[in-house]
């Protein structure tokens, strides 16, 4: 039973890695486009 949730845990953590690096770039160029620039 242990192993079935350690499992399932490290094959859900493998897919959330990959979704959170084909997000991070979105989620970057989100950030950019909606800060206002800072007056220099």
């Amino acid at each position: 039973m242990i192993l079935a949730i350690a499992y399932s845990m490290e094959s859900w953590g493998s897919h959330f890695a990959i979704d959170i690096r084909k997000v991070v770039p979105i989620m970057i160029i989100l950030v950019v486009s909606y800060t206002p620039p800072l007056p220099v």
